[in-house]
C-alpha cells in the first residue's frame, strides 16, 4: 500500500523538524508553502520532504490544499497534514491494518486543542477524516475547509478505528484570531445561507470573545438551518451543528452575565437538538446546577452519563467524559444529601 502525506504550509519554521520526522515513515511527503518568508521551506527539505512554493490570493484554504493534493493523486491512501501537527508512532500500520478495499475515508480520533499551554489536558476532540482516497473528494470552503465528493457518482464508504493517529499541537503564542474572522466573514458575505460557514463564523466569534456579535450570528445560523431532526435522519450533523450553536449563545450570555433563566433556555434548546450526544445533558445539569436546582441538575446529569458512545458525538467537549464531570457528580450528591 503506497501512503502519501500532503499539506499545506507558511511559516513554521518551528513546528517543520518535527512534523517531517514524525512522518518519515510515508512513501512521499508533499508540502505547498504558500509564501514563506522564514526558514520553513529549507528545514522541510533537509528532512526530506517535497516543497511546491504556490500563491493563493486572495487567498482560501481549500484552493491551496486541492493544489496540494493534485500531487498525490498516484498513492492508494493519503493523509492531510498541517505543519503544527505530529503523526503518532505506528499510525502507519494503524492505516494499513483499519484500511479495507472500496473503502474512500478512514475516521480516528483527535484531539483539536488543549486546556493548558503546556498542551497535557484535552479540551476538544473531533473525528479525525483526513485519511482519505486522492481521487474521490475535494476541498470545499475558504476556511475550516471539509472533504466533499469529487462528483455525484462518487459514493462514501467510511471506515471508523478508535484509535489515535495523529495530534494538533499549536503554536499557543501566534495569533491570527482576526484573519481568520475575516476570512469567516466573506465567506459568510458570499454565501450567506451556507449553515456551516454561519456557524463556524459565530464560533469564531465566541472564541476571540465577542460575545455579542457572536450571538447574533449564531442565531442567524439558528434561523437558516431545519430545527429538531430525527438522529437517523441527521446525516450532515445538522442537529448538532445546532445544538452546539445553542450551547455557545448560552455560553456567550454567561460571559455577559446575563439572565439565568435565558441561560438555561438556551441549554434545553441545546439538549432538544442533539438528545442523543452527551455533551448538552451535562452542560444542562452544570447550568442547573449553579442556579441552585440539584434535582434537575441530577437528572440532567444521569441522563448525560448514561451516554458512554463517544461516537455520537462529532465534536467531543473532554471535560464531559473527564474528572471535571465527576467533580460535577459528587458536587450534586453533596447538595442532594445536606
Amino acid at each position: 500500500m503506497k501512503i502519501m502525506v500532503y499539506g499545506i504550509a507558511k511559516n513554521e519554521q518551528h513546528f517543520a523538524k518535527r512534523f517531517a520526522q514524525s512522518v518519515s515513515d510515508a512513501d512521499r511527503v508533499v508540502i505547498c508553502d504558500t509564501g514563506s518568508t522564514d526558514k520553513t521551506i529549507p528545514i522541510l527539505r533537509k528532512y526530506g520532504v517535497e516543497v511546491h512554493e504556490i500563491q493563493v490570493n486572495p487567498f482560501r484554504f481549500d484552493l491551496a490544499r486541492n493544489m496540494a493534493l493534485m500531487h498525490v493523486q498516484d498513492a492508494d491512501v493519503v493523509v492531510s497534514m498541517d505543519i503544527d501537527e505530529v503523526a503518532l508512532p505506528g499510525w502507519r500500520e494503524r492505516i494499513e491494518k483499519a484500511w479495507q478495499p472500496g473503502a474512500t475515508m478512514l475516521r480516528y480520533p483527535f484531539i483539536h486543542n488543549w486546556e493548558d499551554k503546556r498542551q497535557t489536558i484535552p479540551r476538544l476532540s473531533v473525528w479525525g477524516f483526513k485519511v482519505h482516497c486522492p481521487k474521490t473528494y475535494v476541498w470545499k470552503y475558504p476556511m475550516h475547509e471539509t472533504l466533499e465528493l469529487k462528483s455525484d457518482n462518487l459514493t462514501d464508504n467510511v471506515l471508523t478505528i478508535n484509535e489515535e493517529l495523529f495530534r494538533h499541537y499549536p503554536d499557543t503564542n501566534k495569533e491570527e484570531r482576526w484573519s481568520r474572522i475575516d476570512i469567516l466573514r466573506k465567506a459568510t458575505e458570499d454565501e450567506p445561507s451556507d449553515q456551516r460557514m454561519a456557524h463556524l463564523y459565530g464560533r469564531e466569534l465566541f472564541f476571540h470573545h465577542d460575545y455579542e456579535e457572536a450571538i447574533v450570528e449564531l442565531k442567524r445560523h439558528l434561523s437558516i438551518t431545519v430545527p429538531y431532526l430525527e438522529p437517523r435522519d441527521d446525516v450532515l450533523g445538522i442537529g448538532q451543528t445546532r445544538s452546539t450553536s445553542c450551547r455557545l449563545i448560552a455560553r456567550s450570555l454567561m460571559a455577559l452575565n446575563g439572565q439565568a433563566d435565558e441561560i438555561i433556555v438556551w441549554l434545553l434548546r441545546s439538549v432538544s437538538e442533539s438528545p442523543s450526544q452527551r455533551e448538552p445533558w451535562i452542560c444542562l445539569a452544570d447550568a442547573w446546577f449553579r442556579v441552585g436546582d440539584y434535582d434537575s441538575a441530577n437528572a440532567a446529569l444521569k441522563r448525560g452519563l448514561a451516554i458512554t458512545d463517544r461516537l455520537r458525538s462529532i465534536e467531543i467537549e473532554e471535560w464531559c467524559w473527564g474528572k471535571e464531570t465527576e467533580k460535577l457528580m459528587r458536587d450534586i450528591e453533596v447538595k442532594l444529601n445536606a
